[in-house]
């Protein structure tokens, strides 16, 4: 499967009860450090990027490139900057309408939900639970090693 790209998400519930929050695309090839793609949502809003580039010059060699940016790792980003509920009710109270959900997305939302909830039960497709602040199913493990692949870290 060497030039796939694997996507690894983990999913929590509103992406706070899992162990660790992001999702990122990692390209596996043997003896070569993966590429990756790493955006991580809470609590370390930022991205890293993990690549291999081709050393300068005239050897045929990889080297890794990396870049981090985390939003509020810097302390000027994380002074007197409101909270996300803060945010939401200073909304609400100016009135800023489009901070909401209309009610007209929020029912085509739940039809769609309806709809995938509906296969399911139709086609006796099995849902995995896993516990709060998990890292998720184990059956999610087994389906990567069943490619020959495995989450990052």
């Amino acid at each position: 499967m060497e030039g796939d790209a694997l996507l690894c998400a983990h999913r929590e519930e509103a992406g706070k009860a899992g162990d660790a929050g992001g999702c990122g695309v990692q390209e596996p090839a043997e003896g070569i450090e993966p590429d990756i793609l790493n955006i991580k949502i809470q609590p370390t809003e930022g991205v890293y990027l993990q690549f291999n580039i081709k050393t300068p010059g005239e050897t045929e060699e990889l080297t890794q490139a990396k870049m981090d940016f985390c939003q509020n790792c810097n302390l000027v980003h994380r002074m007197n900057t409101p909270e996300a509920y803060e945010r939401l009710l200073g909304a609400c109270m100016r009135g800023e309408r489009s901070w909401f959900s209309q009610w007209d997305q929020v029912e085509i939302s739940w039809k769609y939900v309806d709809q995938v909830r509906e296969q399911y039960r139709s086609k006796g497709l099995p849902v995995y639970e896993y516990e709060q602040e998990g890292s998720g199913p184990a059956e999610a493990d087994s389906l990567l090693n069943g490619f020959g692949h495995k989450w990052f870290e």
